[in-house]
């Protein structure tokens, strides 16, 4: 079944200037986002940035097949635990999911990525860290076997990045991820 995606822009009263991206309500995310219905996330070629105006994008995802990285939570931003989680959604083909809880601070989860190694967050967003292996670069010896280099080739092609804010972005946020708008769904009439 598809569902249809209202591409139609509507006017950011904070900005002042056209909504970007695809409307969709939380009953079409799954044919939007995880099965990617007509391929528009593949075809654009950056991973989607979802704006949640219905408070249920968060249980969504985290009820799917996820490693799912609330960055209010100091705990979940150490390092460590973002590299793990990152290196756990490569190597099982899973979703990294970064929840921006409403806060303006993707330029700290950068700086946490790129903490683990120089330039790992452009890696992650242009694909290189999976397309020329560089995931590689943040493995460690005491990872243990599940974490050499040859059991990452089975599924480390599905490993998409996924934002979440429930805030209005800045529009440069907008140019650099593919937008997803998750609107509440019309009343039933």
């Amino acid at each position: 079944e598809v569902h249809q995606v209202d591409q139609s822009s509507g006017i950011n009263a904070e900005y002042g200037q056209e909504e970007k991206g695809v409307k969709v309500t939380i009953r079409d995310l799954e044919d939007v986002l995880i099965r990617d219905v007509g391929n528009k996330i593949k075809d654009d070629g950056r991973w989607p940035l979802l704006i949640d105006e219905t408070g249920q994008v968060s249980v969504f995802v985290r009820y799917t097949d996820t490693n799912y990285v609330n960055v209010a939570n100091p705990s979940n931003m150490e390092p460590e635990r973002i590299r793990l989680a990152l290196l756990g959604a490569v190597r099982y083909g899973k979703p990294l999911v970064f929840d921006l809880m409403g806060c303006d601070i993707l330029h700290i989860v950068q700086e946490r990525v790129d903490s683990i190694h120089e330039g790992l967050w452009d890696w992650i967003l242009d694909k290189t860290l999976v397309t020329e292996e560089k995931f590689n670069k943040i493995t460690k010896k005491e990872d243990g076997p599940e974490y050499e280099e040859k059991q990452f080739w089975a599924r480390m092609d599905e490993f998409k990045l996924w934002v979440i804010t429930n805030a209005e972005p800045e529009p440069e946020l907008l140019d650099m991820f593919y937008t997803i708008r998750v609107k509440p769904a019309p009343p039933k009439v």
